[in-house]
Order: C-alpha cells, then structure tokens, then sequence
C-alpha cells in the first residue's frame, strides 16, 4: 500500500479501496458541484449591481438634461423647441450611451416651462427594463411691470 491505498499488481486502485476512500471523505467533489452552482449567482448578483449603478447614472444624466432644457426655454425670447433640442443634446453629449431612445416634452407657458426627460438605461441584465426620468420646472424670465 502507498499511501494508503491499497493498489493492485498492474498499479490500479482496487474496488476496496475505492470504497473505503469513499467512505473515509464523502465530501470529495462536492467543492466542484458548489463552485458550479454558486458562480452563475455570484456572476448574477455582480451584473445586478452593475446594472443599478448604470440606472442610476442615467437617472441623473435625464435629471440634468431636463435641467438643461428648462434653463434654455425659460428665457426671455426662447422657444419650446429650443429647450427641447438642449435636453436632447445634453442626453447625447454628457450621457453618451448611457440613456436609450431619450425622447423630451417641453411645455413652456407665459410663466412656467416644464421639461421631461425620458428613456431607458443600458441593459446589462437580461429582462431587465429600467425606465429613466427626469423632471423640471422653471419660472419664465422676461419683464414685468411693477
């Protein structure tokens, strides 16, 4: 025996001996049946935080983009069409490819603009839709008599 294990002339293991070394570990291979179980949760937990993190970056991105536009609408002379073409080029500039298929209503009345920013962030988890938006509202400027 070498080892422990009993060996046969030809230097295979025995029946016996298998047995025995079965009995003496019977957790031998359940580390490998762990590793192949646990990975795809660890994998997915991983992705799953990435995912939130890319929301959250892209909550801010319409955040600012809404903010942006409403500043561009709200002066003296501007249109609705001018804030909304700044919200969008904030999305596309600042956002990059964070924010999917962003879309924004700009609303401007002789007092107020209010700014909608919204669209979908990057998907990185399968299944996982997550909308953005983003809101603001803006007093307009403009002169007014005493």
């Amino acid at each position: 025996m070498s080892g422990g294990v009993a060996r046969t002339a030809g230097g295979h293991r025995s029946t016996v001996s298998r047995r025995a070394a079965l009995r003496a570990n019977p957790e031998e291979g359940s580390s490998v049946v762990e590793l192949v179980l646990l990975t795809p949760m660890l994998m997915l937990f991983v992705f799953t935080i990435i995912q939130i993190a890319l929301w959250y970056h892209a909550k801010q991105v319409v955040t600012a983009a809404a903010q942006e536009g409403a500043r561009t609408a709200r002066q003296e002379g501007a249109t609705a069409v001018q804030g909304r073409t700044a919200a969008l080029s904030y999305v596309t500039n600042v956002g990059g490819q964070a924010v999917v298929t962003p879309t924004a209503v700009v609303t401007r009345t002789t007092t107020t603009v209010t700014v909608v920013v919204q669209g979908k962030s990057v998907k990185l988890v399968p299944g996982l839709n997550l909308d953005v938006v983003g809101r603001s509202n803006a007093a307009v400027e403009g002169f007014r008599a005493p």
